[in-house]
């Protein structure tokens, strides 16, 4: 029995392009397709002809719109991806962005994705993918990267403001007396700036928490509660099995026809 065997060092006489090594239907394709069709001429707009060449951000985009809908949002694995897996290959054209690059595209573009995928959503409406006729909205709660021990509410914040200022006034005492107790002076101001920045952050909490309030129904506004390092996260009621942590309330809503999400937010 023969062997179909390979020959890595052996020329080709015929060429291969991308094209040849993704299938007809690949979602990979479909992505392209959809950056391509996009209007871009505000992410061009923002780049200047002085410097260096840039990558194009058209198929910069089809690779972070490729990647989300794998699943993907490390620029690390992005950038891997882009070298060994030949979908990401294909969408990003072989040009091998580095996770610096990838992860600058992104900050600098944040802004203008969500009007993007409103033209997505447009593009697929006007292409007959659906008639978006029947919307589904669901939710999940989730846990916000914060400890629910630092979610204060008024008098909490009083108290917190109070013990930092004392704080203050006893490290101000130290400096006074560093020449003459031999207390290390450095290490005394590195701390006093430490207890300023604090009373600053719970001075903010404090009004956001009182603007906040104004929003509530009256009978909770008493009881509520800010989150001195995530303010934005609310106190949820229970998340993954634990009560009373800071979190958010997602919400997504998808097209029933062709599972196109069509609005998300937290």
């Amino acid at each position: 029995m023969g062997f179909i065997t390979a020959c890595r060092e052996q020329q080709v006489l015929f060429g291969y392009g991308l094209d040849d090594f993704v299938p007809a239907d690949a979602k990979c394709r479909f992505i392209v397709e959809v950056a391509d069709a996009l209007d871009l001429t505000g992410l061009y707009a923002s780049y200047s002809d002085q410097g260096g060449a840039a990558f194009d951000p058209s198929v910069m985009l089809a690779t972070w719109f490729f990647a989300y809908s794998e699943g993907v949002t490390s620029t690390r694995e992005v950038e891997q991806r882009c070298l060994r897996d030949m979908h990401f290959i294909f969408v990003s054209g072989n040009l091998q962005p580095d996770h610096t690059s990838l992860s600058r595209f992104r900050k600098r573009h944040l802004d203008q994705l969500p009007e993007l995928f409103t033209q997505i959503v447009r593009l697929a409406r006007d292409r007959g993918v659906s008639g978006f006729n029947r919307i589904c909205i669901d939710g999940t709660r989730l846990k916000a990267n914060a400890s629910a021990e630092k979610s204060l509410d008024s008098s909490g914040l009083d108290k917190a403001l109070g013990q930092v200022r004392a704080d203050i006034e006893a490290y101000l005492r130290d400096c006074e007396l560093a020449d003459t107790d031999g207390v290390d002076l450095q290490e005394t101001e590195a701390r006093l700036k430490e207890l300023r920045r604090l009373e600053q952050i719970y001075q903010e909490r404090k009004q956001q928490l009182e603007e906040r309030k104004e929003t509530l129904h009256p009978q909770n506004r008493r009881n509520h509660r800010i989150n001195t390092t995530d303010p934005d996260a609310f106190s949820q009621k229970k998340v993954n099995g634990a009560r009373g942590v800071p979190g958010y309330n997602g919400q997504a809503s998808v097209d029933a026809e062709s599972g196109l999400i069509v609005a998300a937010e937290a």
